[in-house]
Formats: structure tokens, C-alpha cells, sequence
């Protein structure tokens, strides 16, 4: 059992750093899967490039099961970033060969597993009901509108929203509305203030245990992971959103969303960017 990913990798170019680390809502959240002590696979797809392997590298470092993993004719995502005091800023991307449907044998695959995760940036909107009808469905919303949300919460277990722009007023609102729709549980981030998790119509709030703060890319995927793993695992509410803000914690003391950081240029991700953009 456990917690298969599927969708968006990336590979994230840290404009003048010349640093690029692995990245992607679904691959960040099966390592943080895996960090938290659960089974964790991911399905995507990478291009037979540099980058690729060194996405695959990571994850096999990292003991996500990549055996569903497409290795396409192609390059693979990737991203440009900036950081600007502590917050991550994505600027110019390129989807490559990313983006994929889930076919029988993928959803065959699926079932064997207590739940899977997307997002809005994975282009598997369309497969969810055929998720939904062999295991439990967890979705990051992001910030996307509710126009958004209302065409795919019903497909929906966990509902997963960012809402660090939201006053704490509005971020409860949020979750009284998506928890009102029939999400077992709903979960939204509130940066620096922390995260709620709401079961039951039941809310459940923890303040941040972040204690620095050098890059917030990849901090909700790290608190998805942990909260996911804790609830799949029957832990109380307030045991997994701890151990959600705790992965989430140690996600914005570093760069990257989990490190394994390299050299772009050497993994041919310098073509068309300039020395200033590396």
C-alpha cells in the first residue's frame, strides 16, 4: 500500500546561482512520502536526457518506486526561478515531454495503492473520476479559482489549497467551503502562519516550525507528503498535520524542494539561457 504520485516534474534553474535541483508538486510530494516513512511511487515522465536521469537518480536515492516512469524521446521540464528574500518566483518553463495520460496498466498499478496525488499543473484533470473509481483521490488546487476547484472536488478525498496570500479569516473560509462539497479532509497551507487540516468539519490548525527561512519552493508539496502519510496511516489529525509542518520546515531551510542540486548547464539546460539567467 501506500501513496503513489502521479504528474508534473520539473527541473527548477535557479536563475544566477548556476544551481538547478529536481521539482514538480507530484514528485516532490512522493519523496516527502517516502521521508515519512510510507511506501511512495511516482509516475511522469522525463526526456532521455541528462536531466532526466538525474531526476531518476534522485528519486531512486530516495527509494520512490519509479517503475510506472515514462523515459520519452524529449527533453525534460524544467523551470526558471528566483528567489527574492526567502520566496521562490517561477519565471520562463518549458512542460517538454511531461506531460502524459494514465493508461489501463497505470490505473491497474493505482489501485494497489491507499491513495494517489496530483495537481493542477499535471493535466490529469480529466482522468480523475477513473482515479476516483480505484483508490482515494488527493488534488492540489493551489490558488486556482473556485470556477476551477467546483468542476473537480467531488472526484476528490483530500483537497489540498496554498493559501499564504489569504488573511486567516478567508483561509477558514476556504476550507468550510471545500469541506462543505464532501472532501474527507481538506488541507490548506498558510505560509508562514502554518497549515490547517480540517476532517470531520473539524478544524485543526499548528503554527510553522520553520526557524529560517532561505527558500520556500517546495514547502506545501513537503507538508502534503507528511500530512498524506499521516492520514493514510490512521494518525490523528493533529499528529499528521505536525509531521506535515515539520517536513515543510526543513524544506524552506535549503534550496530546492529536497536538494540534490547541480550544475544546468552540465545536464544541457544552458542552451538559449545566458550566463546572467544561470
Amino acid at each position: 500500500m501506500g501513496l503513489v504520485c502521479a504528474g508534473d516534474n520539473v527541473v527548477d534553474v535557479y536563475r544566477g546561482t548556476g544551481k538547478a535541483y529536481p521539482g514538480g508538486n507530484a514528485l516532490n510530494v512522493s519523496v516527502a512520502a517516502r521521508r515519512s516513512g510510507v511506501t511512495a511511487a511516482y509516475i511522469g515522465a522525463v526526456g532521455d536526457d541528462d536531466a532526466g536521469r538525474r531526476l531518476i537518480a534522485a528519486l531512486t536515492a530516495e527509494s520512490v518506486d519509479t517503475g510506472r516512469l515514462r523515459v520519452l524521446p524529449g527533453n525534460t521540464a524544467w523551470c526558471g526561478v528566483q528567489v527574492v528574500d526567502g520566496d521562490r518566483q517561477f519565471l520562463d518553463a518549458d512542460l517538454g515531454v511531461s506531460m502524459f495520460d494514465l493508461s489501463a496498466d497505470d490505473l491497474a498499478y493505482v489501485a494497489g495503492f491507499d491513495a494517489l496525488h496530483t495537481g493542477d499543473n499535471s493535466g490529469l484533470e480529466a482522468q480523475l473520476a477513473d482515479v476516483a473509481a480505484v483508490t482515494k483521490v488527493s488534488f492540489d488546487f493551489g490558488s486556482r479559482p473556485w470556477s476551477y476547484v467546483d468542476e473537480l472536488i467531488d472526484h476528490v478525498w483530500c483537497a489540498c489549497f496554498s493559501g499564504g496570500h489569504l488573511t486567516p479569516e478567508a483561509a477558514i473560509a476556504l476550507a468550510d467551503q471545500a469541506a462543505a462539497r464532501g472532501p474527507a479532509a481538506v488541507l490548506v497551507s498558510e505560509g508562514s502562519r502554518g497549515a490547517r487540516l480540517v476532517i470531520d468539519g473539524v478544524h485543526v490548525a499548528v503554527t510553522s516550525q520553520a526557524t529560517s527561512l532561505t527558500d520556500s519552493l517546495g514547502a506545501g508539496d513537503a507538508l502534503i507528503g507528511g500530512v498524506l502519510s499521516g492520514l493514510i496511516r490512521d494518525h490523528t489529525p493533529l499528529d499528521a498535520l505536525k509531521a506535515g509542518t515539520a517536513l515543510a520546515a526543513r524544506a524552506v531551510s535549503h534550496y530546492g524542494a529536497f536538494g540534490y542540486g547541480f550544475d544546468p548547464a552540465s545536464a544541457g539546460l544552458g542552451n538559449g539561457l545566458t550566463d546572467a539567467q544561470l
